[in-house]
């Protein structure tokens, strides 16, 4: 009865507020000892590291037209692909 009579003091907002927050600790907890992407090994370890990325010039070198066709140092037809700049001007 200790229980129901310190729950009836408390009042309706304040138990509200409670079951709130020990919810929200129970969550956190759960969530950091699961790790973020749901397995269970945390911390998370890369057996290799990431590769060095190789740029557009170290990969194709100096471009040429030949044929009518865009070629790279080797002669190997590429296709430019990205945003354009064609008519920006006007919009600034």
């Amino acid at each position: 009865m200790k229980i129901a009579s310190f729950l009836k003091k408390l009042g309706a907002k304040k138990i509200l507020i409670v079951v709130c927050l020990l919810l929200l600790a129970s969550f956190l907890c759960i969530y950091t000892l699961k790790g973020r992407n749901g397995d269970s090994k945390t911390p998370q370890t890369i057996s290799n590291p990431p590769q060095k990325s190789v740029t557009a010039v170290e990969k194709n070198g100096q471009l040429k037209v030949a044929g009518g066709k865009l070629c790279n140092e080797k002669g190997t037809a590429i296709q430019l692909k990205g945003m354009s700049s064609h008519g920006l001007q006007w919009f600034s």
